[in-house]
């Protein structure tokens, strides 16, 4: 997995896993089954709590004790995915989520859970299969149909991905949601696809979603200098800069337009800015990991 992170906690994280993978416990008298199910559904309402308060270690402690007790009810698991989720231990939300899966066959978010991980570890066919499964469960969730999409442009069926891109944009509409990214999901690969002019009026409508989408605004940049209209190319990457002075595609693009412009020191300047943070971006994190799940 390329998301390796260390624990603080690593004797919790490999009792946890001995936990999920443990025996099952003997059957208890009906007296202490009723003890053991009040006591279940206490630990479970403590470790959302902990999970609503952000405490996802602490959660995933309490979700150890809930799985000692009952390793049946498939909520646990998507909370252990969740938990695991927000603090980049896939492998235990991988494990967490394949245990669900048995439990839940039909749960979309479980599915949709496992597809976007398969995918975040560019394992695509598996992604492919869970992810399809998703969204016939529930073609209405957007998210599994974005991860669906951006799946198939892995697996270049790039017709299929667009048709996801625009029922998502069909979605979004009808029903309010406003993220930027079924508009920039589909200006981009319609750009990628050399099909510039055609991708412009998604790409606006990912920067009105969103007028901090810096990939968005970079994107438009580079149609709006294929179109020769370098006056506009500026101010598009300026507003970039300004919601994000720190993205390197930016200066790079501006380094180039101010070249253009005959402004040889701006350019050089914007050049220099760009190599400096392509340095330190080597160490940032995959985007695609920033996706979370839900419990």
């Amino acid at each position: 997995m390329r998301f390796d992170l260390v624990f603080a906690w690593q004797v919790a994280t490999a009792t946890l896993a001995i936990v999920l993978a443990g025996p099952v416990q003997p059957a208890l008298g009906r007296s202490a089954v009723a003890m053991q199910a009040e006591s279940y559904d206490a630990l479970f309402r403590q470790a959302k709590k902990l999970f609503s308060e952000k405490k996802y270690q602490e959660s995933l402690k309490v979700l150890e004790r809930c799985l000692a007790l009952n390793r049946q009810d498939p909520e646990a698991y998507k909370l252990v995915a969740s938990d695991a989720i927000l603090i980049d231990r896939m492998d235990i939300a991988e494990k967490a989520l394949q245990s669900a899966l048995p439990l839940a066959p039909n749960d979309y978010l479980v599915l949709f859970n496992l597809g976007a991980l398969y995918y975040t570890d560019s394992r695509f066919p598996p992604a492919l299969a869970v992810l399809e499964k998703s969204v016939k469960l529930n073609p209405d969730y957007i998210p599994a149909r974005l991860f669906l999409g951006l799946t198939q442009e892995e697996l270049a069926e790039e017709h299929s991905a667009i048709a996801n891109y625009l029922k998502a944009i069909e979605l979004a509409e009808r029903s309010g949601f406003h993220g930027e990214q079924p508009y920039l999901y589909l200006g981009r690969l319609l750009y990628r696809q050399n099909k510039v002019n055609e991708s412009l009026p998604y790409l606006q409508r990912a920067v009105y979603a969103n007028p901090q989408s810096c990939e968005a605004l970079c994107l438009i940049a580079r149609v709006q200098s294929f179109q020769n209209h370098e006056d506009q190319v500026v101010a598009t990457l300026s507003q970039c800069v300004e919601a994000d002075s720190k993205y390197p595609e930016a200066h790079y693009l501006l380094s180039r337009a101010y070249a253009k412009q005959g402004s040889p020191d701006a350019a050089e300047k914007e050049l220099a800015l760009f190599q400096e943070l392509k340095k330190t971006e080597r160490n940032k994190k995959d985007p695609r990991r920033s996706q979370r799940a839900t419990p």
